[in-house]
């Protein structure tokens, strides 16, 4: 279990690295002590859970959650409370934190089973919110997520000084198809048409969204390059979308 603990107080983090040592061994945990330094922890390496001190030297409150869920909205998180914070720790729940323990209360066993519990109760969120903004048809992200999905995209590529791109592509006359061979044919083709898209996505650098309209059908690419090297990075997209438009599979038939 990778835990990324943020926590500017020394003793409280020995405390928990200790109390974790002791019920479970495998535990590796990764310190920080600046809100800073936890987005980049985030940015650059995967965690299972991260417990957040609410005072910390460049946030504080609520904005420490927002600034972790901004990073990475997916990792569950524990708030690390003070005694005479307890009422505030439990209303921050509301925002979208997975549980909270109260500093130096507990032993390890209880620090772990409220970290698993976190981790359960983040898993059941997930599959939850992946229901409602992933394509039933298809299982890809549908509109809404398109949204959310570019928000954080723009955040870490401004954070990160990296270039982004949205790359749009249009599959036209599907109602038509609908309307003249029927619903069977047209989930047939959407299903064609998104493993085309997956096929050609560069390795880790693009998601495949899916937006339907009444009328129309766009399949969208969300693309992050590699820092610095604007001038480069920008001809690397006009390149890709170019390669795009000329490399065209056969198209699709009766």
């Amino acid at each position: 279990m990778k835990i990324l603990l943020v926590e500017d107080d020394s003793d409280d983090a020995d405390f928990l690295r200790l109390s974790l040592s002791q019920k479970n061994g495998a535990a590796h945990v990764t310190r920080v002590a600046q809100l800073a330094d936890a987005v980049t922890a985030l940015d650059n390496d995967k965690f299972d859970v991260v417990l957040l001190d609410l005072n910390l030297p460049d946030g504080r409150g609520a904005d420490c959650v927002a600034k972790i869920q901004e990073a990475n909205s997916l990792v569950p998180i524990v708030v690390l409370s003070g005694q005479g914070d307890e009422d505030y720790a439990v209303e921050i729940l509301n925002k979208g934190v997975q549980d909270y323990l109260v500093k130096w209360e507990g032993d390890g066993r209880a620090i772990l089973r409220a970290i698993r519990y976190a981790i359960e109760r983040k898993r059941a969120e997930v599959r939850v919110n992946f229901l409602a903004r992933h394509d039933a048809l298809t299982g890809i992200p549908n509109r809404q997520y398109l949204r959310d999905q570019l928000s954080q995209a723009t955040a870490r590529a401004l954070r990160g000084h990296r270039t982004m791109a949205l790359l749009l592509l249009d599959l036209d006359r599907f109602k038509t198809v609908n309307e003249t061979l029927g619903h069977e044919a047209g989930d047939m083709l959407l299903r064609a048409v998104v493993q085309r898209g997956r096929n050609r996505s560069s390795r880790g650098r693009e998601r495949l969204f899916l937006c339907c309209q009444q009328e129309a059908l766009h399949l969208a690419h969300i693309a992050i390059t590699g820092p610095g090297q604007h001038e480069k990075n920008e001809r690397d997209e006009r390149e890709l979308g170019a390669q795009r438009e000329a490399d065209q599979p056969q198209p699709f038939q009766r």
